[in-house]
This record gives C-alpha cells, sequence and structure tokens, in this order.
C-alpha cells in the first residue's frame, strides 16, 4: 500500500484464500479504483484494492454534511464540509487531509465538529483507524482561561526536559515558532465513538501539524461526567474525601496541558528527497541522553506511525501525559490557572494529588491487560501502566504501593516532600528519552526502553487480581438528542441509565 501511495487508515484487510488478501477501501462510490491490483514483487500474494466499503453509511453521512453546510458559519467550514464529502464519496485520504488542513484554520468555532477515520486505538498496528463523529458547543468562558495559557506557552516550552541554549531557549530538538493553536473548551452534544475521550488535539498527521498546525478541545461536559462517577478505591480512606475535592481541577489541568504542550510540542528530524533535511546533517545536532550525534532520523517517506508501529500511539499518549504531569508543580504555571498557596485550593495540594492521580490510573490500566496474549488491549493503559512503574523504579520512594492480598486492597502512597527532588526528576528523565526516540526515530531503543518499562511481571499481576476484584461499573455516557420541529430545535435528555443509553441511541435513529 506504501508503493502506491495507498493511505490504509479508511481501509481494511480480507483474507480470501492463501496468498490472496482484498483491501477494503470505504467510500459510497463503487467505481473501480486507479490501482486495482497491488502487485508485490517476488511474492506470489496477490492484493486487490475495492472500493465501496460503508457505502451505504457514508452516503447517509454525506446527505447529512451536505445539509449541515446550508447552516454552515463561514467559507471556512463551507470548504471543509465539501472535502468531508468528497473523500467519504471516493475513498481518498488525500481529500481527507486537505479538509484537515482547512478544519484547522477554522479558529474558535462556536459550533465545533469532527468527522472521519481518526483514531487507530483499536487496530493491533496502531494504524488503521475507526469512524468517529462529534459535535460540540464551544464555551466562551472557559475558552478565554485556555488562551492565556496559549499566550504563554513558549515560557513553559523552555522548562521541558530538551530545553536548551539553541533555538531561543527551546532547544534543537523543538520547533522554531510554536504556532499558537486553536484551543476550545467545548461540551459535547453528540459524540459517536468507542473512547468518549477528555480531550482531543488533531490532526493525527505529523506533517500537516508541522506545517499548518493543530487544533486542541477540552470535552468539559464528559470530564465532568468521569468525575461524579464511582471511583476506584486505591486511596486511603483518610485522604479519600481531600482526593476527591482536587482530583477535578488535577485531571482538567493535566489533561489541558497532555492537549497542548505534550501533543504540540517535538520535532522531528526529518530526511526529504534529494538530500534535504531540516536539520545539519553534516554537524548533527546533539543527543542529550548521550551528548553525541544523532544518528538516526527518519529517511524520505517513512512516518512516526509508520516507524513505530504498535508503539505509536500509546508512546504518543505516554509522552504528553508526561508533559502534563512533569509541569503541574510549576508555581507560575498553576497561577495563571488560579492555583496559588494562598487559592481555596492550594497549588501544592494539586500537584499532590496528581501523583496519586498517577498512582491509581497506573494500578486500574493493569485492568486492559490481556493475560492470554499478554498484551495491552488499550494505548492510554499501557502508558499510565508505564509512568507508575517509572516512578516505583526510579523516584526513590517518591511513590510506593502497599498490597493487602487477603483483604483485596492496594493503596497508593506519595511522599509529599519528594514530588520536586525525586518525583518531578523520575518523569523527566523518561520524558526526556521518550521525546527523543521520537524525535530522532531511534525505533529500536525505544522498543527496549518502553517495552521493559510496561512489563507486567509477577508482583504486578498479583496487583491486577485485586485491581478486577475493585473494579468499578465501567463509565457510560447516556447523550441527549435533537428534534426539529418547524424553526424550534428542541433538546430531549435521558436518565443517566442503561435503559437511558440505549432510549437515546433508539431515538437517534442511526
Amino acid at each position: 500500500m506504501d508503493a502506491y501511495s495507498i493511505w490504509p487508515e479508511n481501509t481494511r484487510v480480507r483474507k480470501i484464500e492463501e496468498n490472496k488478501f482484498e483491501v477494503l477501501q470505504a467510500s459510497v462510490t463503487l467505481t473501480e479504483p486507479t490501482v486495482a491490483s497491488l502487485t508485490i514483487p517476488d511474492s506470489p500474494t496477490k492484493v486487490t484494492l475495492l472500493c465501496g466499503d460503508h457505502a451505504a453509511e457514508l452516503e447517509k453521512i454525506c446527505t447529512n454534511l451536505a445539509e449541515a453546510a446550508k447552516y454552515a458559519a463561514n467559507d471556512s467550514q463551507r470548504k471543509f464540509l465539501a472535502e468531508y464529502i468528497e473523500s467519504f464519496e471516493t475513498g481518498s485520504l488525500d481529500v481527507y487531509r486537505d479538509s484537515q488542513r482547512t478544519w484547522v484554520a477554522d479558529k474558535a468555532p462556536k459550533v465545533e465538529n469532527i468527522f472521519g477515520f481518526v483514531e487507530p486505538y483499536r487496530d493491533p498496528a496502531g494504524i488503521r483507524a475507526e469512524f468517529e463523529g462529534l459535535v460540540a458547543i464551544a464555551d466562551a468562558e472557559e475558552t478565554q482561561l485556555l488562551s492565556k495559557l496559549v499566550e504563554n506557552s513558549d515560557k513553559f516550552i523552555r522548562r521541558l526536559p530538551w530545553a536548551s541554549s539553541e533555538n531561543n531557549g527551546k532547544g534543537v530538538f523543538e520547533k522554531s515558532l510554536f504556532e499558537p493553536p486553536d484551543f476550545s473548551s467545548i461540551h459535547a452534544l453528540a459524540y459517536c465513538s468507542s473512547i468518549i475521550f477528555p480531550g482531543i488535539n488533531l490532526p493525527n498527521y505529523n506533517d500537516i501539524r508541522q506545517d499548518v498546525g493543530f487544533k486542541n478541545v477540552i470535552i468539559a461536559n464528559r470530564m465532568t461526567a468521569e468525575s461524579t462517577a464511582m471511583q476506584w478505591s486505591f486511596i486511603d480512606e483518610s485522604e479519600m474525601e481531600v482526593f476527591q475535592k482536587h482530583k477535578y481541577p488535577a485531571y482538567y489541568w493535566w489533561v489541558v496541558l497532555h492537549e497542548l504542550l505534550g501533543h504540540g510540542t517535538g520535532k522531528m528530524m526529518i530526511e526529504k528527497p534529494a538530500n534535504n533535511f531540516n536539520f545539519d546533517a553534516t554537524s548533527p545536532p546533539l543527543n542529550p541522553l548521550d551528548g553525541k550525534p544523532i544518528n538516526t532520523w527518519y529517511k524520505p517517506g517513512q512516518t512516526w506511525t509508520g516507524q513505530f508501529g504498535n508503539l505509536a500511539t500509546s508512546l504518543d499518549e505516554c509522552r504528553a501525559e508526561l508533559v502534563g504531569a512533569y509541569l503541574m508543580d510549576d508555581p507560575e504555571l498553576l497561577a495563571l490557572f488560579g492555583f496559588t498557596e494562598e487559592s481555596t485550593i492550594r497549588a501544592s495540594d494539586l500537584t499532590y494529588n496528581l501523583y496519586q492521580q498517577l498512582g491509581v490510573d497506573g494500578l486500574r490500566a493493569l485492568s486492559n491487560y490481556n493475560l492470554d496474549s499478554m498484551t495491552w488491549g488499550q494505548a492510554h493503559s499501557r502508558a499510565h501502566f508505564s509512568m507508575l512503574r517509572c516512578l516505583l523504579r526510579d523516584s526513590q520512594g517518591c511513590l510506593k504501593v502497599q498490597h493487602d492480598r487477603e483483604a483485596k486492597k492496594l493503596t497508593v502512597i506519595v511522599d509529599r516532600p519528594k514530588i520536586i527532588s525525586h518525583g518531578k526528576k523520575a518523569l523527566g528523565g523518561m520524558l526526556l528519552r521518550l521525546h527523543m526516540y521520537r524525535c530522532t526515530a531511534d525505533v529500536q531503543a525505544c522498543r527496549d526502553y518502553y517495552e521493559d518499562l510496561s512489563h507486567v511481571d509477577e508482583e504486578c499481576l498479583k496487583w491486577r487480581q485485586t485491581v478486577i476484584a475493585n473494579k468499578p461499573p465501567p463509565l457510560l455516557n447516556v447523550q441527549a438528542n435533537t428534534f426539529i420541529d418547524g424553526d424550534t430545535v428542541t433538546l430531549k435528555e435521558y436518565e443517566p441509565t442503561i435503559e437511558g443509553i440505549i432510549k437515546s441511541w433508539v431515538e437517534r435513529d442511526v
């Protein structure tokens, strides 16, 4: 598929018989593609490309997008809706990539939307994506607060572990210009996806992100819903009330930093055709991990996801989580959010709560570890467990886990005085490693490090048994519906129950 420049996100593969496969490409049109046969040199395998996968569903989507275009607020919205439609009709991801360039340019819309084959989390190879749709309404007051952080982004990028005197204090492994992205706090009206994310940073195409930019959204009502759900019981009872009080604000701003400065930072070292590099190849920059010139980078045609394969999504999320956690003790940054030692919720208490959450999230991640295949079933879970292992291994007791097997109880203990001196240092070391592996396409070193860190040993398998025994009910989201009667739009909400969820989907009529 690479050889024929066929993007994989909207495809799936079907095995017909031995040495005979079909690549199914999602599209409305059933016409034969330009390249029908994907010849594999020196191989008996025959691969055929077929259009029209999910044709009926995509046709309905295109019809509704055409209707939505009548109510678009500006030309940019009309343009990317038209590009959505063309992409879904033809199966062309080149056109979809164009839609993402246009979508990024639509700054601060009152109604935000995301459609397409977007996230690859469900693909074991971390490449093919599932279709998702999101329509949300922006919250002007919350968005204004996020804008303050965007305006000060450069200042805090200079405090990340790879920063150095070059490049205006940001270092050579960071972009020269941090293009302030559109950053909005939104409330989801309808969100159709297997995972309802608390925050989103798109597009996922790194070349578009580096050349055009990206957008961040925080889905505030989804985060509020999670904060009211039943919690994992890994905090000592004496601290639970205080933990609950601080959990939502710590989590909210952790996600904010994750999306903006986690996914928004970093410069890939790239070689383009005709011996063209985006760094000085005659005198390569020094790798801060060993002090030597880098000797790996992305060769022509290579991409982050293509090179790192099944590690890419988990690594990307882990790196972003680490950026947020690493900065969550910065007094100036927390003051920007309204947290000082004199505020109702003190800045130091917020940092303490975050480290508690690092422990809790790392433990609950074990529920997504598959014992049969000995693999991680969820990219974020693997990331959270790896961060816990890092703190247990490298923070000299800043974070500990107590396990009472008989009582089936796990307790996260954070040594508050060690957070800055040891906890932050441990997270910073891990963050620097993942950042450098990612920037320099050092796949093997990255795989060795990350697979060791995310390895579930015998002790952790015992923890997993206790985690499963304490697993709360799954987080289920019930969504409202809108109905049109003449010129009137009615919002109908449902009870937060299993029955309410089913009824909302039945009445959505999809």
